[in-house]
């Protein structure tokens, strides 16, 4: 013979909620900066330096003023 057993306790709320994750913007915002470049820096380096300064950008991280 089978028993069932019901808990309807178990179903209730407490009206906590648990906070939400941040968003990757929020994230990705709050991790990465933009980065200035030196005239002494290869011409690699400075192209490495705009590309990531431009993903910041894109990203709608940007301050006011991005370093060039």
């Amino acid at each position: 013979m089978l028993a069932t057993l019901s808990l309807t306790g178990c179903g209730t709320t407490t009206g906590i909620s648990a906070p939400s994750a941040p968003s990757y913007k929020e994230v990705l915002c709050q991790t990465i900066r933009p980065i200035p470049w030196s005239k002494r820096d290869t011409t690699a380096t400075i192209v490495a330096v705009k590309e990531h300064n431009a993903v910041f950008k894109a990203e709608g991280c940007a301050p006011a003023s991005t370093p060039r």
